[in-house]
């Protein structure tokens, strides 16, 4: 039988002593408490973070005070009356069975309770059911050090032991620290939601870090040297979380996936053997847009037809480096019929000569049959690839890379998603994902 805290001593609960400890506003900032949120303050005593809660949580939330003891709860409802606040909800509980329904919280406090407890693993299997997905759960706990007050020391579980035993119970540590001489406190929630909350916080870092870079080409070597150093899990996870922000329509997200995703160098960086268990892990955990993504099948492309000819398609009988020459000329004669050549770098001149407009890209960027390499030199300008328009034609051409349509669907408008959904023409993997996000975007 654990020792639990004698009601008849509450008022030691909340008193200058007890507020010496650690600093309690510090405390809440490190939990991260917000305003909306829907608490459960277990083994709540007299509330002495109950109402500093709900003061946090404000009106759009509410705190769930529960303990197992009615004086207890007595002391919470006569405060509640006291000072008017309708957002807590004093709860007579039992130690492992909370009166909260499945999946209804977003935080779970536990201050100085769990050394209390009769059987931890029953309790936090409780705390499983009630706690929403993504949720946290913050314990505040005495560590084994002595201490002028507070439960004997034979009773405290230090810090290390709370670790484990959260570990043991199915949790995962987010963050803990030292709290004043005589607590700790830590931060813990299931694993996936510890996972996906770190990389958030790695993704909007990286997306920040490459969009201070402003060639296309930079990026993507930069995100392949960052993939080659991290673990294929990590890995996985970034890329479906850029994936899932680009299909939202998050604008930094969809620049990034439109202008980093380069699967041929992902693949000379990180080896084929590394790609492989990525692309294994990213099917077996169901990201579809990953596994799409990182096929990379080759462009659909078609059989050149007599609409397909354009004038001045066959170019005069010069040298590559002539022609390379030339593509800076200002002649624009010249220009329109350099347009049509599968030299790169020709293009590439073109892109850049002043002489060249909008109109002369769009014939360069429509043109079928194409080449690859043609299309990457066009997506890679920073001058011509921000424009709708030219986006629009790389991912309307059969021609293009699929990763690289595929980058740049999300850009794509709801009459253009409809278009490129029921295009034949383009990679199937192109027209499903204009569908996926025509239903989630627009619900269709």
């Amino acid at each position: 039988m654990t020792h639990k805290f004698d009601p008849a001593n509450k008022e030691k609960l909340d008193n200058d002593e007890r507020r010496a400890f650690y600093d309690l506003p510090q405390l809440l900032k490190y939990f991260s408490f917000s305003r909306g949120m829907v608490i459960a303050d277990v083994g709540c005593g007299t509330g002495y973070f109950t109402f500093p809660l709900a003061t946090i949580t404000g009106n759009t939330g509410k705190v769930f005070a529960l303990d197992i003891s009615e004086e207890m709860l007595e002391t919470v409802k006569d405060k509640v009356k006291r000072w008017n606040t309708d957002n807590v909800i004093p709860l007579l509980s039992q130690e492992s069975a909370f009166p909260i329904e499945d999946n209804a919280v977003d935080f779970i406090m536990l201050s100085h309770l769990v050394h209390e407890l009769e059987s931890p693993l029953t309790f936090f299997s409780e705390v499983e059911r009630v706690l929403k997905k993504g949720g946290s759960i913050g314990i505040v706990d005495w560590d084994s050090v002595d201490s002028p007050v507070g439960p004997p020391l034979k009773e405290r579980i230090s810090r290390d032991e709370m670790k484990g035993l959260l570990e043991k119970s199915g949790y995962a540590i987010d963050k803990d620290k030292q709290l004043g001489k005589y607590h700790y406190a830590i931060l813990a929630g299931r694993p996936e939601d510890i996972l996906a909350k770190k990389i958030k916080k790695v993704s909007e870092k990286l997306v920040q870090e490459l969009l201070c870079i402003k060639e296309k080409t930079m990026r993507s070597a930069i995100l392949a040297e960052r993939f080659n150093g991290s673990k294929e899990e990590v890995v996985v996870e970034i890329l479906n979380a850029l994936c899932k922000r680009a299909s939202e329509k998050k604008k930094n997200y969809v620049e990034i996936m439109a202008s980093c995703m380069d699967i041929d160098r992902f693949k000379r960086v990180l080896g084929l053997e590394k790609m492989s268990k990525i692309y294994n892990i990213a099917r077996e955990k169901e990201y579809t847009d990953v596994v799409r993504l990182l096929m990379n099948p080759p462009p659909k492309g078609l059989s050149a037809s007599e609409y397909d000819f354009v004038e001045g398609r066959d170019i005069f009988d010069i040298t590559l480096g002539e022609k390379r020459s030339l593509s800076k000329t200002q002649l624009k004669d010249t220009l329109d019929r350099l347009l049509y050549d599968e030299d790169p770098t020709v293009i590439k001149n073109l892109l850049a000569n002043p002489r060249v407009t909008e109109r002369d890209v769009l014939k360069v960027v429509s043109k079928r049959p194409n080449t690859p390499e043609v299309m990457k030199a066009i997506f890679e300008s920073t001058k011509w690839s921000s424009r709708y328009i030219i986006k629009r034609a790389l991912v309307l051409n059969p021609y293009t890379p699929t990763g690289m349509a595929l980058g740049l669907i999300n850009f794509m408008q709801y009459k253009d998603l409809k278009m490129i959904a029921g295009d034949n023409s383009l990679h199937k993997e192109v027209s499903e994902a204009a569908g996926e996000l025509l239903k989630k975007n627009y619900r269709e």
